[in-house]
């Protein structure tokens, strides 16, 4: 759970990144702020001679724009959904900002079987947590409801 100081720094830090201005090559629709364009194409596609660049749509590797359904997901729906769980060590400095060292590991994910097991009704859960925000709504409070209780609300 993120406290109050580390949630409002998250929030900053995600407004700040939604300010940064998208870049996009004309070939390839890599988007980043910081790769740079020659005549509407990035470094690697403008280097690219061959009459069929590589990563292009016409070479099959451009996957398109995000469907509908996958464009408002929240970190954690997409953490749920994500083909590929990654494990990285992740270290806080003295300084308070965050690093990481040593390997990356990449385990498949079989979201499939994930999804079939996933409870569907709340009275299949053991705790359900319920969130209650706060009038100034800035802080929230985090209630644990045990199983029994759901059934009795339910009914």
């Amino acid at each position: 759970m993120l406290s109050e100081f580390d949630r409002k720094l998250l929030q900053k830090f995600q407004t700040t990144i939604n300010k940064f201005e998208q870049k996009l090559c004309l070939v390839c629709n890599e988007r980043f702020p910081s790769i740079k364009l020659v005549m509407g194409e990035c470094q690697h596609c403008y280097n690219d001679k061959n009459t069929l660049k590589r990563f292009s749509a016409e070479n099959n590797i451009d996957p398109g724009n995000l469907p509908e359904e996958l464009q408002d997901l929240t970190e954690i729906e997409e953490m749920l959904i994500a083909q590929i769980f990654s494990i990285i060590s992740v270290y806080c400095l003295r300084e308070g900002q965050y690093a990481y060292k040593g390997n990356v590991i990449n385990f498949p994910q079989d979201v499939r079987e994930f999804t079939t097991r996933l409870p569907r009704h709340p009275i299949s859960l053991n705790v359900l947590v319920m969130r209650q925000q706060s009038a100034t709504g800035s802080t929230f409070r985090d209630f644990n409801v045990r199983q029994n209780k759901i059934a009795q609300a339910l009914s």
